[in-house]
């Protein structure tokens, strides 16, 4: 998991830290558990894969 867990924030999914703090803002449709430092979300309705920044990765 790497420190990172989903969260519904309202209407999307983002991701927090231990804290509870955003680390990732609610953007996504859909947000799934990091496996690897990499995670699988859909957004615009198409899956795509993060890093623990949020950046894409495909």
């Amino acid at each position: 998991m790497g420190g990172r867990e989903s969260l519904f924030g309202g209407e999307k999914w983002g991701y927090i830290d231990k804290s509870s703090s955003w680390v990732i803002k609610p953007m996504f449709d859909m947000a799934f558990s990091f496996r690897d430092g990499r995670a699988k979300v859909k957004i615009n309705g198409q899956e795509r894969i993060i890093d623990k920044t949020g950046m894409f990765l495909n």
